[in-house]
């Protein structure tokens, strides 16, 4: 698994956290070998999403 995306799951809301953490490593496992999927954004603030 990515580190950097499993840290950046770490910063989502409690209340969705382990099920984000879930879905993630469901899709992972789908994914062939040497492939995997990367969370590019977790949490953005309102300043970055009104960029």
């Amino acid at each position: 698994m990515d580190q950097l995306t499993i840290d950046r799951i770490a910063t989502a809301h409690p209340k969705i956290r382990e099920e984000l953490n879930n879905y993630y490593i469901e899709c992972n496992n789908k994914l062939p070998k040497g492939v995997r999927l990367r969370f590019a954004y977790v949490y953005r603030s309102v300043e970055e999403q009104n960029k």
